[in-house]
């Protein structure tokens, strides 16, 4: 029940992803297997704790401060990789089911960011001194990954008025089950409705 709009982005965001994880993988290295172990560990044993984020509806997992710390110290198929793990235990610990294309599109939106915010530290290390270019980092893999799943998220609340897509403040809690459910609520209204006017 998307909108062809919110199908194509949700294309887009894998397709993209897709390129960057597997740029990575074509120039894996791991220059420190010993300190990246660590990492790795600390990131899978953080993924599941999750920060509010105030004026957004989403939340970061602590596991990104991890992420950046790879970001800074190691090449970029590290981080890559070391973030796509920590996605997925976030999204497959204690879950019964999981719509397989909801795991791609968080794995694709998690290698866009950490692209971008690798890219902007190495790209502006050299300009910059390394706060700067940290907390440039830092801001553009939040931003990326975020906004990348707000928008989803939004396009696919139905509209009152119509099947166009809104963007709400509320994301719902299943990005891509958010029609199914609207349809279950319709339903089960209709049957308590039906149900008050015989009794």
């Amino acid at each position: 029940n998307m909108s062809l709009l919110a199908q194509l982005y949700i294309t887009a965001i894998v397709a993209g992803g897709l390129a960057c994880f597997g740029y990575g993988l074509a120039q894996w290295t791991c220059r420190d297997p010993f300190s990246y172990f660590c990492l790795i560990s600390l990131a899978l044993g953080t993924s599941l704790f999750k920060v509010k984020v105030p004026g957004n509806p989403s939340s970061l997992s602590v596991s990104f401060i991890i992420v950046l710390l790879s970001v800074i110290d190691f090449s970029y198929p590290e981080p890559l990789a070391l973030a796509s793990l920590a996605t997925a235990v976030q999204c497959l610990w204690r879950k019964r089911h999981l719509d397989p294309m909801q795991l791609l599109f968080y794995l694709c939106s998690t290698s866009l960011a950490v692209w971008v915010g690798y890219t902007i530290h190495h790209v502006l290390g050299s300009r910059l001194s390394l706060v700067p270019s940290i907390a440039l980092a830092t801001a553009a893999y939040f931003l990326c990954s975020s906004f990348s799943v707000s928008v989803v998220m939004a396009w696919s609340a139905p509209s009152r008025q119509g099947s166009s897509p809104t963007l709400s403040t509320r994301a719902p809690t299943n990005t891509f089950a958010t029609g199914s459910r609207s349809r279950r609520s319709r339903t089960a209204a209709r049957s308590r409705s039906s149900r008050t006017r015989t009794g």
